[in-house]
């Protein structure tokens, strides 16, 4: 009887593993504000997180031409999830994708996203429009128009790491080393000087170099960039300047911190080797990280407003037969993740 009691419970817990493993690693999409979603480049999948970073679900993309890969993502004005295809030599498109990861709309882009895997990243305006940072310049893509992706002709050429809105509608754009602002129309309103005349920084000779993230913070006049940098005490540093004048404020030490989002009183800060950040943006100081491992490209649903959809969990285990469980499946799991991982 004891054999027979102890091959039970390690079916049982076999089980519960299996269904553990299954329903975090492959689960549809529920698009909850508040929730954060992240893609890593080469990869082919979204994660999904609870707003305090745990590890909800992966969902892989179906519907991918062949050698496609993910790099930037966010919640367009639509309150669509879209994620930026990159084909390296052979072109990208930017899609918008459903609760089962399928691509539900698809605009060509002129360009691939290749050059550098930190390019790709995706920002939106208010006017139902899209941009996307390449390496041979600033995409705009007018949503709902499949054959309006264009390059937006900037008086100052040059790659775009990443770029912001601004809520006058001018362009704020980072490129390797420099960050400009350009009016609606391309021309160049001023070329930001990023300094640090107070020696916020350890750096003898403050520069920068090596850009990679930008996120501008409307409620405080800021901008938070991110840069790989150079050996004067600056490798792998973000940093939050004072909009007006460029002056550097707080800077923390992020291991190729890159891809930003920030909303409310969060910023997330991802790498391609290190577990993103959740930042406070007030001194970014670090709140917690998401589960899951590394991921480059980060954004959270600060937009969308529908209900959660319930979700169907599939229980499989080696000996046991699957059932389906009901449509709550999804928020038990949500309730059980917990606080933080990896903090």
């Amino acid at each position: 009887m004891r054999k027979l009691a102890d091959r039970i419970a390690r079916i049982v817990a076999f089980a519960a593993f299996a269904f553990t493993s299954l329903s975090t690693l492959a689960a549809p999409l529920s698009f909850v504000p508040g929730d954060i979603y992240s893609t890593q480049f080469f990869g082919t999948d979204i994660n999904q997180y609870s707003s305090t970073g745990s590890l909800l679900g992966t969902t892989p993309i179906s519907g991918l031409l062949a050698g496609e890969e993910t790099k930037g993502l966010g919640f367009g004005p639509d309150g669509n999830l879209y994620v930026v295809l990159d084909r390296i030599a052979e072109g990208a498109r930017l899609v918008s994708i459903g609760p089962n990861g399928s691509v539900l709309n698809s605009y060509q882009l002129p360009t691939s996203t290749g050059g550098n895997i930190s390019y790709g990243k995706l920002s939106f305006g208010p006017d139902n429009s899209a941009y996307i940072g390449t390496g041979s310049g600033l995409v705009r893509v007018n949503l709902g128009n499949a054959t309006s992706a264009r390059f937006v002709s900037l008086s100052l050429s040059s790659d775009v790491f990443d770029m912001s809105v601004l809520p006058n509608g001018d362009l704020l754009v980072l490129s390797g080393n420099d960050l400009n602002e350009f009016n609606a129309g391309g021309s160049l309103v001023r070329h930001i000087l990023l300094s640090d005349p107070n020696h916020v920084s350890a750096a003898r000779s403050f520069f920068v170099n090596d850009l990679r993230g930008l996120e501008y913070d409307a409620a405080n006049n800021r901008v938070f960039v991110s840069m790989l940098g150079n050996s004067d005490n600056l490798f792998f540093k973000t940093m939050a300047f004072d909009f007006a004048t460029g002056t550097l404020q707080n800077i923390g030490t992020f291991i190729y911190g890159d891809d930003m989002f920030l909303a409310g009183n969060t910023l997330l800060l991802g790498s391609r080797t290190e577990t993103p950040w959740i930042l406070s943006p007030a001194d970014l100081s670090v709140i917690g990280r998401l589960g899951g491992g590394e991921r480059m490209f980060v954004t959270r649903d600060a937009i969308a407003a529908v209900p959660e959809p319930g979700s169907l969990c599939l229980l499989a285990a080696g000996l046991l037969i699957g059932s389906i469980w009901s449509t709550c499946g999804r928020a038990s799991r949500r309730s059980n993740a917990g606080g933080l991982e990896g903090t």
